[in-house]
């Protein structure tokens, strides 16, 4: 297929995403029910070998340390862009297979309380807010 076929572009489980403009330094894994999606042009795509955990690696990547990194080589003072290129050199510590995946075991349960603490401050917002406009007449 040529280079710039469909194929070249689509995501795989395990794929980790991310946006190269704006809101840098946050990753998303590919899911398996995500797996044929196309990535868009306003992403880079990771794509873990056999030696990498995936998930390790998007736990690697928010790390304050590469979030610095990526910080500091973004370019643009009002949206923030980091060419794929740049990404290429970003140096990843990666221990061996069975360290990255104790190290996805510790993680994993504080990445869930803390998805759950914030979908559940978003959905009391949003509460509050509906009760406010219900409570409180507006003027018109």
């Amino acid at each position: 297929m040529p280079s710039g076929s469909p194929a070249r572009y689509e995501l795989l489980a395990g794929d980790i995403v991310s946006p190269r403009t704006g809101t840098l330094g946050r990753y998303g894994r590919v899911l398996a029910n995500q797996a044929g999606w196309l990535l868009g042009p306003g992403c880079v795509r990771f794509r873990p070998n056999e030696r990498v955990d995936s998930q390790y690696l998007t736990y690697y990547l928010s790390s304050p340390a590469a979030l610095h990194w990526v910080a500091e080589r973004a370019t643009g003072s009002a949206i923030r862009h980091i060419n794929a290129a740049t990404l290429r050199e970003m140096p990843i510590q990666l221990p061996p297979l069975p360290v990255q995946r104790e190290i996805v075991e510790l993680l994993d349960p504080l990445h869930v309380a803390a998805t759950i603490h914030s979908q559940l401050s978003t959905t009391t917002r949003e509460l509050r807010d509906l009760l406010v406009s219900v409570l409180i007449p507006q003027g018109r």
